[in-house]
């Protein structure tokens, strides 16, 4: 691959299709790391998905299928689901961005100063995002009562425009805290400007596969067509088809971290180093 070190040749723009190609690349030419990486952490999650499980044999668990009864996760259990993503996350940020091999062992996970930095922007971004989006569907709501309830519409589509945005402006905060750098909720906005689409194509187009797959998988296993089937199928089919999906449906999700943590990375490494005033090594992106 051509040097790009030097400021004369890199791109002025983030280069939307050669950060998608790369990150494909680097994902799938790390399965090993990746594999390691997420070995403990997905090994968690699995668990904890098989734990929460309902019998598959009752009344409820139909009517659940159906759509008839909704399940929330408590706060303690989504917790317990957050912990091992944030560990996988924060571990997959500083391999993809420093390429430390030490960095890729089943123990090289931690939970330290930048996992809890990491765990609080989470929190912060998300908190932003809720409020922006009540703020603007309050405003929406009293003048629908005016204008009429075609409105609302709008400001439905406003309220995912501003969601995206704030999603995307500030996104930077989280690679940055997985390596424990200093940039913060101002820099993320500052080091984005310009960048808001080209950040939205790379994202569509490295999930698009992995959502074409899934989508397959969902299709082949249809789980809940098998259990609102009118009885077609027994309840050790039915146990069967679940577990598979499941365990099909934990590695997709192994991949798409992967994958979107990696791309995040790499855009990471491009707009940090170009807010900075610093030329990006785009050869590591191989």
């Amino acid at each position: 691959m051509t040097d790009m070190t030097h400021s004369a040749q890199m791109p002025e723009k983030l280069p939307v299709w050669q950060i998608v190609l790369q990150t494909y690349g680097f994902v799938f030419g790390n399965l090993g790391a990746l594999f390691r990486v997420g070995l403990i952490p997905m090994a968690v999650y699995g668990a904890l998905i098989m734990l929460i499980q309902v019998d598959l044999q009752t009344e409820e668990f139909r009517r659940i299928a159906e759509g008839e009864v909704f399940v929330p996760i408590s706060g303690l259990t989504g917790i317990l689901f957050a912990l091992p993503v944030l560990l996988f996350a924060t571990a997959w940020h500083r391999y993809s961005i420093s390429r430390d091999p030490a960095m890729t062992g089943v123990f090289s996970l931690r939970l330290g100063k930048a996992e809890l930095v990491f765990l609080g922007y989470g929190i912060l971004v998300y908190a932003m995002i809720f409020i922006a989006g009540i703020a603007i569907g309050i405003v929406g709501g009293v003048l629908a009562a005016f204008v009429g309830q075609w409105f609302m519409v709008v400001m439905v589509f406003a309220v995912i425009a501003v969601m995206s945005v704030f999603l995307i402006r500030l996104t930077l905060v989280f690679p940055a805290a997985a390596i424990g750098a200093t940039a913060g909720i101002k820099d993320s906005w500052r080091a984005t400007r310009g960048s808001f689409w080209r950040i939205l194509a790379i994202t569509f187009l490295v999930l698009l596969p992995i959502g074409v797959v899934s989508l397959i998988v969902a299709t082949t296993f249809d789980t809940v067509g098998l259990i609102t089937g009118h009885g077609s199928a027994a309840p050790d089919q039915l146990e069967q088809a679940i577990r598979i999906t499941s365990f099909i449906n934990l590695l997709s999700y192994w991949i798409y971290i992967g994958i979107s943590i990696g791309a995040l990375s790499f855009i990471y490494k491009f707009l940090a180093g170009k807010d900075i005033g610093e030329p990006v090594d785009l050869t590591v992106f191989r």
